[in-house]
């Protein structure tokens, strides 16, 4: 394996037809999932609004999408190009 192996497209469901499924709101629930994963979910809150430690979160992670909006977006954005580079559509 290269020692700098090239950036993984960021897209994914790739149909059998050829085309890909990209959506906003697919990278919102991902970008999520992450940030509940390694604790920063409380980082994005007021601090008014963050869970005391070892305290579950006030908030589900999908009443946060607010919170990543733009994020995804712009992620999906990046997808669209990527994936228009390489003649999918």
């Amino acid at each position: 394996m290269p020692a700098n192996p090239p950036p993984k497209p960021i897209w994914w469901g790739e149909h059998p037809q050829g085309w890909r499924h990209l959506d906003a709101d697919e990278f919102k629930l991902r970008l999520l999932a992450a940030a509940v994963e390694d604790g920063s979910v409380q980082q994005m809150l007021p601090e008014e609004f963050r869970a005391a430690p070892g305290q579950p979160s006030r908030f589900y992670p999908n009443e946060l999408s607010a919170l990543v909006h733009i994020e995804s977006n712009l992620l999906l954005e990046t997808a669209v190009a990527q994936s228009l580079s390489v003649g999918r559509t």
